[in-house]
């Protein structure tokens, strides 16, 4: 079962301050093109996109978004949680067209989680209300690690595994922020 968070209008406009700090190092570097549409999206949009699927988890369990500001991404972590007396850390994958698998770029994995997100607009994507993520489902680094491979549209290959077949998103009281 999937679960559609909505985001308060305060997270949006967070998320969108945040995606443009997130930005910032990338636009530092000699040579980067911030017009560039890598993987066919802006990049702003892109952290944007990110930070909101990172909001929805948040909001759902009461989690707080890693706000530091990276050189290079955050590793591939966005949050440590206690689950059942584990840590565990969490990576979102959030994408704005419906999607039908979880894609982690080969060479990528290193969180123990991975959320599939599907980030819902409103008509006008500028105002701060009606904005949704759908949590879709969650996989494990292992069963990415033994998924099918399949190219992208952009040249890597990706460890994919089917939407119906991901696990439910836990009970947002069994997801603790790790110490």
């Amino acid at each position: 079962m999937t679960i559609i968070q909505a985001i308060p209008p305060r997270d949006v406009r967070t998320a969108f301050t945040q995606a443009a700090k997130r930005n910032e190092p990338f636009e530092e570097r000699e040579g980067y093109d911030n017009d560039a549409n890598r993987w066919g999206v802006d990049p702003e949009d892109r952290n944007f996109t990110g930070v909101m699927g990172e909001m929805a988890l948040a909001v759902y369990a009461d989690l707080q978004i890693d706000s530091t500001i990276y050189d290079v991404g955050d590793g591939g972590i966005d949050f440590r949680v206690a689950y059942q007396g584990e840590e565990r850390t969490i990576d979102v994958k959030t994408r704005t067209k419906d999607p039908f698998a979880l894609w982690v770029k080969e060479g990528s994995l290193r969180a123990d989680w991975y959320v599939l997100g599907h980030l819902r607009s409103p008509p006008d994507s500028d105002q701060l209300e009606g904005w949704s993520v759908e949590l879709i489902g969650r996989a494990s680094k292992e069963e990415l690690l033994d998924a099918e491979m399949s190219k992208s549209d952009y040249g890597h290959q990706n460890h994919s595994i089917l939407r119906k077949d991901l696990h439910p998103i836990p009970e947002p009281d069994d997801l603790v922020m790790a110490e």
